[in-house]
């Protein structure tokens, strides 16, 4: 969505484009829990008028939770919009990507304890995904979904999740791709 620039307010104006939000939900107090579902900006793709993904401007969404942990479950509807999500919480994060996902993923856990992993793939995404290397000093570990042609090509910015979790685990699971039924 684009907001015209004589609308925003005083402080969103002090921001570059790339720093607004197309979703923000914050909570100080608590958990936060729920899916998100990433609509297209056009005509659906049935139509023939569609901008191509790689066009695309990237939506930009971010969940934080002060106190609590956070379970999302992201569905992206005809896999047409790429995304950044960044998520914050202070316990568990449980997130569902859609089987469209590709791009990076960049999750930062508390150290391992001994038989403890707290960075957990599901199996589905080991098999597509390459390591992108772990940082001892600030605790983030980073794979890639899906073909890395497309970023060695540049063909496009692809789809990412930055997830941070200062207590808990945090746990990447795969779910369902909607579909929209249309008469």
């Amino acid at each position: 969505m684009d907001i015209p620039y004589r609308l925003l307010s005083w402080d969103d104006k002090l921001l570059l484009p790339h720093d607004r939000w197309n979703m923000r939900l914050y909570r100080d107090e608590g958990s936060i829990s729920g899916d998100i579902v990433i609509l297209p900006p056009n005509i659906p793709p049935s139509s023939g008028i569609s901008v191509p993904r790689a066009q695309r401007k990237r939506a930009y969404l971010k969940i934080e939770a002060k106190t609590g942990p956070v379970t999302t479950k992201m569905h992206n509807l005809y896999d047409e919009t790429p995304y950044k999500l960044e998520v914050y919480a202070y316990g568990d994060i449980k997130l569902y990507i859609p089987p469209s996902f590709r791009g990076l993923l960049r999750l930062t856990a508390p150290s391992p304890t001994a038989q403890q992993p707290q960075v957990i793939l599901c199996d589905e995404l080991k098999g597509v995904s390459t390591p992108t290397g772990d940082s001892w000093w600030s605790r983030e570990r980073g794979w890639y979904v899906g073909s890395t042609s497309d970023v060695l090509n540049k063909i496009e910015e692809g789809d990412e999740v930055v997830a941070y979790t200062k207590t808990g685990k945090i746990n990447i699971y795969y779910v369902e791709d909607l579909s929209l039924e249309t008469d």
